[in-house]
């Protein structure tokens, strides 16, 4: 087939195919790169946004704990009050924002309405604690701590460690999916570079071939005929 074609056209084959090839090459790349990048964008806006959510609900449901204890020490202590209104506040915050990020997910949005569930009974077993507090009954105050308020607090530590596990377990098969899927993109690209290279190669190869069948022989040899002639 090529034999039938002329010098020039065979030449202009061989531009053609090579940029041809080259240019499928470098879409092949860009596909996996992005697919890739899709992929490491939602572990960062999703998994572990969900994951950091959950780790700051447990470091503030420990800050209101020890700002009540706090409370109870030293009525007195307003710095006290206003770390335990900071902590409960930072806390109804990362609660709505676990919730959005759980639109998606019913499992994690059904803990995060258990949650918010738990989280009201430890509030009203807090604001029995504080009425105590402010009328000076601290030994009844003590009762209602250890009564009503510590056992809410643990069940709500339950429910937000069990939360963090589930989701740091998830943000690890995450990082080893992206993993894996990162060295499967870069073996594809290899592999699509050395089959481009080679049938570059052997485009090359059967067009060079032709064209000296053409000419009879080396170019170089060509001419000296044609000077001997």
């Amino acid at each position: 087939m090529l034999g039938q074609l002329k010098v020039q056209t065979q030449l202009l084959v061989l531009i053609a195919s090579s940029f041809v090839l080259f240019a499928a090459s470098i879409a092949i790349a860009v596909i996996a790169l992005q697919q890739s990048q899709h992929r490491f964008t939602e572990y960062i806006e999703l998994d572990a946004k969900r994951l950091a959510v959950f780790n700051d609900m447990y470091a503030q449901g420990l800050q209101s704990g020890q700002a009540l204890r706090n409370i109870m020490l030293d009525p007195a202590n307003l710095k006290a009050y206003d770390n335990l209104a900071q902590a409960q506040s930072e806390f109804e915050k990362a609660l709505s924002t676990a919730e959005k990020l759980s639109n998606n997910r019913p499992d994690l949005a059904t803990r995060s309405t258990n949650i918010g569930k738990l989280v009201k009974q430890q509030q009203d077993a807090r604001t029995a604690v504080l009425s105590e507090i402010s009328f000076g009954r601290i030994e009844d105050a003590k009762l209602r701590l250890n009564k009503e308020e510590t056992p809410a607090w643990r069940a709500l530590k339950a429910e937000l460690l069990n939360g963090i596990a589930l989701l740091d377990k998830e943000a690890s098969e995450t990082k080893q999916s992206l993993q894996a899927v990162s060295t499967s993109k870069q073996t594809q690209i290899i592999a699509t570079a050395a089959v481009t290279m080679l049938v570059m190669l052997t485009i090359s190869f059967l067009i060079a071939r032709n064209l000296l069948n053409q000419l009879g022989g080396e170019p170089v040899f060509a001419v000296e005929v044609m000077h001997k002639l």
